[in-house]
C-alpha cells in the first residue's frame, strides 16, 4: 500500500492499494452511518494491514466516492471497496484529528457484527 499525506494536513492520509483480483479484500472492518464511517478493525495480513489506517479513523472517501455524505453507511462503503477493480484509494482522517475521545464499538456477537459492521 502506498501512503502519503495530502494538502499539508497530517491528519488526512491517502492510502492506495492494488487489488490483484476483484474478489481480493483490503482487510478492514467499518462501522457507522449517516456519513460517519469509521475503521472498526484491521486485518494485519491483508492489503491495508500495513498502511497508515488505524482503528477509529474516519473514512472520508473511497476512490472518488464521498463517504461523508448523509446517505453513506458502512455497508455502502464496504460495497465500494469490494466492487473496486485494480487500484483502491481510501482517504482517512486520523482518529486524533477528528475527535480524540471517539470510542469505536467492536461487536462481540455475530448478531452485533451483522448489524453494525461491514467488511471489505
Amino acid at each position: 500500500a502506498v501512503r502519503n499525506f495530502q494538502g499539508g494536513n497530517p491528519g488526512v492520509v491517502w492510502n492506495h492499494a492494488v487489488k490483484p483480483r476483484l474478489d481480493t479484500t483490503v482487510g478492514i472492518y467499518m462501522t457507522g452511518t449517516d456519513g460517519n464511517i469509521f475503521v472498526a478493525n484491521i486485518m494485519k495480513n491483508e492489503l491495508l494491514g500495513h498502511a497508515l489506517v488505524e482503528v477509529g479513523d474516519r473514512i472520508l472517501a473511497i476512490n472518488e466516492d464521498d463517504c461523508c455524505a448523509f446517505y453513506m453507511n458502512c455497508h455502502e462503503a464496504a460495497l465500494l471497496l469490494r466492487t473496486s477493480e485494480g487500484g483502491v484509494l481510501i482517504v482517512t482522517e486520523a482518529k486524533a484529528s477528528t475527535n480524540p475521545r471517539i470510542d469505536v464499538k467492536i461487536p462481540t456477537t455475530a448478531a452485533e457484527e451483522e448489524e453494525e459492521v461491514a467488511t471489505a
